[in-house]
């Protein structure tokens, strides 16, 4: 009997386990300053929520024109439920991106992911001196 209830419980875990996808989103742009002037060697970051945890960073450097590139893998496993196997309801909604280079910095962009091919062009701005008035 034992081994009927462990057989039972393999086939429903197994059945379970690759049910949801892991879907592929990629974040293209270009990093500049404030004048139009592309950035080489900036860092580019991007962090997101994945069931209800922060996710990320994914992290990439800009070319010498400026452009990079990032990969997000994503999966829709929302839970698991009895009977029904796993729930595959998640959704990537929003990404945050910001980047920098040597005295400069970008606010973080909040970018609402219509689809899996992504651009966000950020634009860096000087750092304050280091003890200076905010």
């Amino acid at each position: 009997m034992r081994v009927f209830a462990i057989l039972i419980a393999m086939t429903f875990c197994a059945g379970a386990s690759g049910k949801c996808l892991t879907h592929s989103f990629e974040v293209n742009g270009t990093v500049s300053d404030w004048s139009g002037r592309a950035i080489a060697g900036a860092v580019i970051a991007a962090s997101w929520v994945e069931r209800g945890r922060a996710q990320g960073p994914v992290v990439a450097h800009s070319d010498s024109a400026g452009h990079y590139s990032l990969n997000i893998m994503f999966s829709t496993y929302t839970k698991g439920a009895w009977f029904r196997g796993d729930v595959c309801k998640e959704k990537l909604a929003e990404l945050a991106v910001s980047a920098s280079a040597p005295g400069l910095v970008a606010d973080p962009t909040h970018i609402a992911v219509q689809g899996s091919a992504i651009t966000a062009n950020l634009s860096l701005k000087a750092t304050a001196p280091t003890g200076a008035a905010p």
